[in-house]
């Protein structure tokens, strides 16, 4: 728990710096040549360069007087964007390392229950632990989870066949590199509905533990909202015949984390952003 806000954090830097660098190519032509229509000399120094001045039309009755640049460019290579796709997949492995830990540690049921103190046994009532929504999945299940995202989060070999008639258009190899990074998001949707499940079994064990604690404003409304879906106390013969990790995850995948804070999280910048805002 020590390490995860500075996963966490590493993560939202990695998707600060996936949004800028999307926004960048969503807004760029990816043509080769690239016509600049309406650009002039006057615009910046370097376009009044004679290299630059070689590509420059001034227009006329053809063009209906407009002028420009036609630039040869080789804006049809989305590295840029694809290297920051791989950056936050590595960043939502890393940060996944912690969450997958955390489960770990708080469905220890050592005879010493080294991490959490207690066990559930110690505070709950036998009729009490069976009503639970008992951790009879997370050893099966988030693992298996796991080891797929650490399969997923490796980055590709670097590749270099010419597609081009063997002159240009080296692989930059988005789509295996936006799949990995698609599945990679929606598995750590379904490892954090464990961590989820996880920690609001143990908000409802501490409370019987001492009926008087209380929680974070954030992790109570969360908390609150997920019991709608998964009681706390329930005759296991009445509870839906669904996996609870499936609830968890049902739950994260159509409630926005926004729903709980108000005014909503605020999203980071990146330091181009912030120097553009300045």
């Amino acid at each position: 728990m020590r390490a995860s806000y500075i996963r966490q954090g590493s993560a939202w830097q990695a998707w600060a710096a996936l949004r800028d660098s999307v926004l960048l190519q969503i807004n760029s032509a990816d043509l080769n040549p690239l016509v600049i229509v309406g650009a002039s000399p006057t615009d910046s120094w370097e376009l009044a360069t004679p290299q630059l001045m070689k590509y420059y039309v001034r227009g006329g009755p053809l063009s209906h007087g407009m002028h420009g640049y036609v630039v040869s460019t080789a804006n049809w290579d989305p590295y840029p964007l694809v290297n920051e796709v791989e950056a936050f997949t590595n960043a939502l492995a890393n940060m996944d390392a912690a969450v997958a830990q955390r489960i770990e540690r708080f469905t220890d049921r050592g005879p010493t229950a080294f991490f959490t103190g207690i066990k559930p046994a110690d505070v709950l009532t036998p009729e009490q632990l069976d009503a639970s929504p008992a951790l009879s999945e997370p050893f099966w299940v988030f693992m298996d989870f796991w080891h797929e995202i650490q399969s997923l989060s490796h980055s590709l070999a670097p590749e270099g066949n010419a597609a081009d008639v063997g002159v240009a258009d080296i692989e930059s190899l988005s789509r295996l590199k936006n799949s990995r990074a698609r599945q990679v998001l929606d598995l750590t949707l379904q490892l954090l509905g464990y961590d989820l499940w996880n920690a609001t079994y143990w908000l409802d064990v501490r409370k019987a533990q001492d009926a008087k604690r209380s929680f974070g404003q954030a992790p109570t409304a969360a908390w609150a909202a997920f019991r709608k879906l998964l009681p706390w106390q329930q005759d296991p013969r009445t509870r839906p015949q669904i996996p609870y990790g499936i609830v968890a995850y049902t739950f994260l995948k159509t409630t926005p984390a926004s729903t709980f804070y108000p005014g909503g999280p605020l999203m980071p910048a990146t330091d181009g952003q912030m120097a553009r805002d300045h």
